[in-house]
């Protein structure tokens, strides 16, 4: 454990040459450098433990419906399952490009990450939302409405407002116009797009309401404020090494 901690800190006694051959040496080649900001990379394990602990414990007898007119509008389309799964690849990759890219920027989305889906589960505690949007029967079968049947089984429709799935996007593009080692619009582009067809998917899957999308962007305009505005997670960490 020392060892680990040594090694993480950069301050690892002994052959570095041996310690590279291990776990952080595969980190370093992957273009990630070692240091104490890879502790926040447990923030994603502890998302997912959450997550699974709201949606499984956290049951009441009645929920707030998430429904607006324009609901009807969007058709229910299959197809949409793989940018909305994908929305776990994106994630990933926003981490991965950041830590090897604009480590400040990278501690920034955590903390974005951090402060956002802690909101959503407040809400989703104190304000118990659900949708009923989802088809009866699927018009045709195929990979995707298997696919869609999975994550239907696997996601309940409660907890739905503001949508994760949206603040998720909404970190990572923050995160990315944000960075110093991003000022392209050949990554910024793409990013940006990906993210839309994303937050599209989950009306197109009828996994969230509009309204989900709606009750996500003041939320993360504060986190955001707070983190990409005002920095305030590399000031915190300038202030502690003073």
């Amino acid at each position: 454990m020392l060892y680990c901690s040594g090694i993480i800190s950069g301050k690892g006694g002994g052959n570095t040459e041996t310690e590279r051959k291990g776990f952080w040496g595969l980190v370093e080649r992957l273009g990630i450098p070692v240091g104490p900001h890879l502790w926040l990379v447990l923030f994603w394990p502890g998302y997912v433990i959450v997550f699974f602990l709201v949606e499984r414990l956290a049951v009441f007898d009645s929920y707030r419906v998430m429904y607006c007119p324009a609901d009807d509008l969007i058709p229910f389309c299959e197809y949409f399952i793989l940018p909305y799964i994908g929305w776990y690849l994106y994630l990933a990759w926003g981490s991965i490009h950041l830590l090897r890219r604009d480590i400040a920027a990278f501690r920034r989305m955590i903390w974005f990450m951090l402060l956002s889906f802690g909101a959503a589960f407040i809400a989703f505690l104190v304000w118990p939302s659900c949708q009923e949007l989802r088809p009866e029967v699927f018009p045709r079968e195929n990979l995707c409405t298997w696919l869609v049947r999975r994550i239907y089984a696997a996601d309940t429709s409660t907890n739905v407002s503001p949508s994760m799935h949206v603040l998720g996007v909404l970190g990572v593009v923050g995160a990315v116009w944000n960075a110093e080692g991003c000022r392209n619009l050949r990554t910024r582009l793409p990013v940006s797009l990906i993210g839309l067809l994303i937050c599209a998917a989950t009306l197109f899957v009828k996994q969230h309401s509009l309204v989900d999308i709606l009750t996500a962007l003041p939320v993360s305009l504060a986190a955001g404020f707070l983190c990409f505005g005002l920095d305030l997670p590399n000031r915190w960490r300038k202030g502690k090494e003073k």
